[in-house]
């Protein structure tokens, strides 16, 4: 049953529940309503009830005395009174409920209270309250201060001295996680908040927007002071430095963290590994307004701390930068160098933004982000990409931007206008430089290899697109960030991308793990793919092939473009031109010895007349009339139609009498045949009958001796011939369709073009056609089909194999509408996979040795099949190593946390300096083994998803910790388990050495060789469920956290950002 059709059947009862709410039902002592409080106790006459606690779970109907004696501790409560008609909203201040401040308890009493009682507006997550306050006055002088007093009770002041208003932690922690998660505004909460307040306006709240503005700012910064560990130090906020806010990504290389010792010599083979990939491209959605008030009041609290630099020093330094006019020398029209100066900007101080990111995750680079003040200008980026890169430690860097081609050209002249400690020669480093996959389609063709995330090698699976998802996330706080000063726009920012970055940390372990998933059938499947398409080529040529394709990727600057291909399409089919030479050959010595029965008419030519006439009798003749046919029913001029009926069977007659007079010589047996099939007046139904049409017995009768062999020779050469055929007209219609769409504009000439690509169409068909033919003659002619058509590489020709060598260059004839109900599983090059007919070779049919220009032609094609094997190959590796990188980045963060436990001894400096109170030292303790122990269960839990996957690959846990080699087994989802489950033959992960003797490598046998056995161990089957320590190893470390936690033991509502990452999708272009 549908859950809405079954809740539909219950609408009145359970309206009739909600109306039940509404009522007033007390307990009743002598018929009268009366306090079920009081009436508990039998020692007390029970009083009127006349309250009720909508927040308290189950409480009834009390009197005043006792629901203020229950709310002494809950000031915060939302409370109704009965006025004798219906229940009106009341407080607990209006109740007679005063707290009392500065003690453990909120009822205790004070004997030195300041001042009077208070009332002060606090605003929480059901609404803003007027609560009644006690301000204490006998405690320590650092401690009387009305801030330290509210804040120990969980409520943040608006003000500093004497506060009148507040707000909870519960509701700026619900604001903060909404507005970096939703991208709510502050109006948009703050209005809903008093609307659970009062929706309809008739009582009166006290408007605290403005306080709740600049507070839940403050609040922001404070936590991201905790959370970068700035207060663990002495005088650690001021000491911060540029980017030290920021959450940093765990898998890019970090030398000295998560890198092996060795790295900076590693080959030439394994450096690659260690490049730090990077996507950086500009955003005008998050545009800045000029402002022309208040902005004498609004401070940079975070200066240059996080992705931002300092917009001081920023705009000093665009000041003393010379003016240049950038200039587009690529065969792109990209608004990026077009309108770089010429951006409309009025009323604005910045028309979007320049950002850097971690092209693998897509994590914000520290100090990667800045303001555009025009169109996307080479300064701005230069600016970003150096600041991002400042202090770095490694070697190489890959970049990926939209017009790479033309900014990289004289990068390292303009890098000279900036100060030395952001000069990327003097930091020794070797730049990669590409554009991003979906982009590089508008570029011209120079481009197309040169900048090529799929061609080039050492790429892995690196799309570039990475950072327009990053935009996707946050182009929907543009428009309230438009509206907010310069300083609280780059500070909202700045959480979001940290929020951002850390959710990406989080969901680490799945995304690596799908991307593992997916790379290894995919490796194993182009792998396989490129062998069997090279087979299809000689030694020679592969060899020649192979040499061009390492001098280009060694050096892509100097060395010809080998992917561009121009070669034109020959028509001629020699193989079976051959056969045909080499019947006539045999023919001509039959003659001459005085065997041929009918001279007139030899028997190659005799069956190639009649494979003839069956193609036109099956493709030509019949669809031509069925066409007519179809025509005459619907058209008027019926005589015109039925001449053109008459005038194709005319010229079909005395062909096919010709054949059959040879008929009768060759196949005397097809007589009876013929004369006992069914008589009919049109010639286009009249059996043609060849010997591959006559079951085995027959033919023996029916045919004279060798006819059969002679034309199975004949059937071979035309299934080469058709298939060489059809794989030019492919390739044709591929690029004539790549050409109709970059070319090609307006209605007449698309009308045009689209007759060409149907006449294209139609030649394809028949190729097709022609090959089933010779297949199905194939397997009626010989006995040993099977091994014959393996022999020459033959399979049977499905509707999906008649695709050409580019990806979505087929001609379609279905509608737009047609096509978008169609799905599309997989998108891009690396997923695109050559049909058995481009990789078809078998016997001595080499198709270089045939058709050279055709194995020109198809250069390309090998060299596009190498490098996807090559780029899922690398993808394998990569990923691998991200894990490793990973897990050792979250210990090494771990070791950082608890180094600053005890960092922290003195507040404040000079003269203010005092000792830290033993109250915050113990609070910087706990906090910092909470963060530790979250970054090592988090890696525990990373390591049990990867391990199973990892064992069923043989991989060597060689280079992990002892404890993440010890992580139990765990599955984030169902989901999970059913596609580890459905990995029967995982591929080798790495070619990697057999374990050292002293690692404690446990073999999977029990529990991960096996899927059925992890299955039974876990019957219930739940969405987070593990496999038993024991299961893959003896005794994990005690010093370890059980990486089997739910997730309440990683986050906290204050201390990490936490996301639910079960149906979270990480996928590439």
């Amino acid at each position: 049953v549908k859950p809405l059709a079954e809740w539909a059947a219950h609408r009145e009862a359970i309206l009739g529940e909600l109306f039940r709410r509404d009522a007033f039902l007390p307990k009743t002592h002598n018929t009268m309503p009366c306090c079920e409080s009081c009436f508990k106790d039998a020692d007390i006459q029970p009083s009127t009830g006349e309250y009720r606690c909508l927040d308290c779970q189950g409480s009834g109907v009390v009197c005043q005395k006792c629901i203020v004696q229950d709310h002494h501790l809950l000031p915060l409560h939302r409370i109704q009174r009965w006025n004798g008609q219906f229940w009106e909203k009341s407080s607990l201040s209006a109740a007679g409920l005063t707290i009392q401040l500065g003690h453990d308890r909120l009822s205790s009493f004070c004997p030195h209270p300041i001042n009077r009682r208070r009332l002060l507006t606090v605003m929480h997550c059901n609404g803003i309250h007027h609560v009644e306050a006690l301000f204490c006055g006998c405690t320590r002088v650092e401690e009387r201060s009305f801030t330290n007093q509210l804040l120990r009770v969980g409520w943040f002041p608006a003000s500093l001295q004497r506060p009148a208003s507040a707000f909870t932690f519960e509701v700026l922690d619900l604001f903060h996680e909404l507005s970096v998660q939703g991208k709510v505004s502050a109006h948009d909460f703050y209005r809903s908040i008093v609307r659970v307040s009062d929706n309809t306006g008739l009582v009166s709240i006290n408007r605290r927007y403005d306080e709740f503005l600049f507070i839940t700012r403050y609040y922001r910064h404070l936590l991201m002071l905790k959370r970068a560990g700035r207060g663990h130090i002495n005088n650690g906020i001021a000491l911060t430095g540029p980017g030290e806010l920021a959450v940093q990504c765990s898998t890019c290389p970090h030398p000295g963290i998560n890198l092996p010792n060795d790295w900076e010599s590693a080959g030439a083979e394994d450096a690659w590994l260690y490049r730090l990939m990077l996507a950086e491209d500009a955003n005008f959605s998050h545009k800045e307004k000029f402002r022309f008030g208040g902005i004498h009041r609004d401070i940079d609290f975070a200066p240059g701390w996080t992705f931002f630099p300092c917009d001081r020093l920023f705009k000093l330094f665009l000041l003393g930068y010379p003016a240049t006019q950038e200039k587009n020398k690529c065969k792109s029209n990209f608004q990026a160098i077009e309108k770089a100066d010429t951006m409309l900007n009025k009323g604005y101080s910045a028309t979007g933004i320049g950002t850097v990111v971690c092209g693998r995750t897509g994590m914000v680079l520290p100090r990667g982000v800045t303001n555009l003040q025009k169109g996307e200008r080479y300064v701005n980026m230069d600016f970003a990409l150096f600041a991002s890169l400042w202090g770095s430690r490694v070697k190489q860097v890959g970049l990926s931007y939209d017009i790479a081609c033309m900014w990289h050209v004289n990068l390292r002249l303009r890098e000279e206008h900036y100060p030395p400690c952001m000069r990327l020669g003097l930091m020794n480093l070797k730049f990669y430089f590409f554009i991003p996959k979906f982009h590089i389609l508008a570029h011209g063709e120079e481009c197309q290899s040169k900048y090529s995330l799929n061609r080039r090698p050492h790429t892995a699976r690196f799309d570039g697109e990475i950072i327009e998802r990053h935009w996707a996330n946050s182009n929907a706080a543009g428009p309230s960030t438009a509206e907010m000063t310069p300083n609280a726009r780059r500070e909202t920012l700045e959480d979001m991308w940290n929020s951002s970055n850390f959710h990406k940390i989080v969901n680490m372990g799945s995304s690596c793990l799908k991307k593992l998933e997916e790379a290894l059938p995919m490796r194993e499947k182009h792998e396989q793919a490129f062998k069997e398409f090279s087979l299809t080529f000689s030694r020679e040529t592969i060899d020649k092939w192979t040499k061009t394709i390492v001098e280009w990727e060694a050096d892509p600057d100097s060395v010809p473009d080998p992917f561009i291909v121009t070669t034109s399409m020959s028509s001629a089919a020699t193989n079976l031109a051959t056969v045909r030479q080499e019947l006539a050959a045999s023919d001509e010595r039959e003659a001459a010895q005085g065997n041929t029965p009918y001279p007139s008419l030899y028997v190659g030519a005799f069956l190639e007349l009649g494979m003839q006439l069956e193609e036109q009798h099956n493709v030509t003749l019949i669809e031509s009339c069925r066409t007519v046919l179809q025509g005459l029913k619907k058209s008027d001029k019926d005589d015109d139609v039925s001449a053109d009926i008459i005038e194709k069977r005319r010229l079909y007659r005395p062909r096919l009498q010709k054949f059959r007079a040879a008929q009768a010589v060759y196949m005397p047996g097809s007589q009876a045949i013929l004369e006992d099939s069914p008589d009919t007046s049109n010639v286009e139904d009249e059996l043609i009958l060849l010997p591959s049409s006559l079951t085995a017995p027959v033919r023996s009768t029916a045919c004279l001796p060798n006819l059969p062999q002679k034309e199975l020779q004949l059937r071979v050469a035309q299934g080469h011939a058709a298939l060489d055929t059809l794989r030019k007209l492919l390739r044709v219609q591929s690029d004539y369709t790549l050409h109709r769409r970059q070319n090609i504009h307006g209605q007449r000439a698309l009308t045009q073009s689209h007759h060409v690509l149907a006449a294209f169409e139609k030649k394809i068909t028949r190729a097709a056609e022609r090959y089933r033919a010779a297949y199905k003659a194939i397997l009626s002619l010989d006995n040993r089909a099977s091994h014959y058509l393996a022999e020459h590489g033959f399979q049977t020709l499905k509707k999906q194999d008649v695709k050409g060598p580019r990806v979505d260059t087929t001609f379609d004839k279905q509608s737009s509408s047609a096509r978008r109900r169609v799905p599309t599983e997989h998108l891009g090059e690396g997923y695109r996979d050559l049909t058995w007919i481009w990789k078809q070779s078998g016997g001595n049919h080499a198709l270089d040795a045939s058709d050279e220009e055709y194995v020109e032609s198809m250069r390309s094609e090998w060299m596009k099949s190498r490098a996807r094997a090559g780029r899922w190959g690398e993808e394998v590796r990569q990923v691998v190593e991200d894990m490793r990188r990973c897990l050792k980045y979250h210990t090494w963060k771990a070791g950082w946390w608890r180094e600053r436990r005890s960092l922290r001894t003195h507040d404040g400096i000079g003269a203010k300096q005092r000792e830290t109170s033993e109250a915050v030292r113990a609070g910087l303790l706990a906090y910092a083994e909470k963060q530790a122990r979250m970054w090592e269960a988090m890696a525990m839990r990373f390591a049990g998803m990867w391990q199973p996957l990892l064992w069923k690959g043989k991989y060597s846990f060689d280079d992990w910790s002892e404890a993440h080699r010890h992580a139990p087994a765990y599955f984030p989802d169902t989901r999970a388990r059913k596609r580890f489950e459905a990995l029967s033959d995982v591929p080798l992960i790495t070619p990697s050495p057999p374990a050292p003797s002293s690692v404690a490598v446990h073999p999977p046998a029990a529990a991960i060789a096996s899927t059925s056995s992890i299955s039974h161990s876990h019957p219930s089957r739940t969405t987070a469920s593990s496999v038993t320590p024991a299961a893959l190893t003896s005794t994990p470390s005690s010093s370890v956290p059980p990486s089997g936690e739910g997730r309440d033991g990683l986050s906290d509502d204050d201390d990490i950002y936490a996301e639910d990452s079960s149906d979270d999708d990480d996928d590439e272009y």
